[in-house]
């Protein structure tokens, strides 16, 4: 059996440090400063209820990045039938601040959500106003984290992205609308 010890810790964390800072370090100028013209790439994101853990695929037009995803999530209730919900997005990142590894960006966003809940069929849609920041540690990949505004039409059977509510209009200001992600770049 192999003892761990306090010292032994420490090393790996200070390798682990060390690891991280050779890959950013030495990485090189990345894309971000590039902008998006031209690129194209191909995500994966874990944004939980709001839009789902998906696939989205960007497109990058000078200083903008259009994006369109696919996301399913499933409910598995211990009593009861299980919900799947399948969401779609489109929007816009543009670029508004970068530097030779990070990006910071603000966009606009139209999502569409579609389950059953019991015997109706429930549509969503949720308009959102997403800040992102790209962190890329060498030059095809970039790692994500999204925040923003997100405005939810709630309707007669409840809301896709906003279990529990029902008819009217949930406002998310400042949350993980987008949570986190990454991409490969070419």
């Amino acid at each position: 059996m192999v003892e761990y010890s306090k010292e032994t810790g420490m090393k790996k964390l200070h390798m682990s440090a060390m690891a991280l800072a050779l890959t950013t370090f030495a990485a090189g100028a990345a894309q971000a400063e590039d902008n998006f013209g031209g690129k194209k790439g191909l995500s994966v994101s874990t944004g939980g209820a709001s839009t789902g853990t998906g696939l989205a695929f960007d497109y990058g037009l000078a200083n903008m990045a259009i994006e369109a995803g696919l996301g399913v999530n499933a409910f598995m209730p211990k009593d009861g039938d299980t919900v799947k919900t399948i969401l779609f997005n489109a929007g816009v990142h543009y670029n508004a601040l970068h530097a030779s590894q990070a990006a910071f960006t603000a966009g606009g966003r139209l999502r569409l959500g579609m389950d059953k809940a019991g015997e109706e069929d429930r549509t969503s849609i949720a308009i959102d106003i997403p800040m992102r920041v790209y962190w890329f540690p060498i030059t095809n990949f970039s790692l994500h984290a999204e925040t923003g505004i997100a405005i939810k039409m709630v309707g007669e059977f409840g809301s896709v992205f906003a279990p529990g509510l029902t008819e009217g209009k949930a406002l998310d200001i400042l949350t993980p609308i987008g949570g986190m992600g990454a991409t490969f770049w070419w």
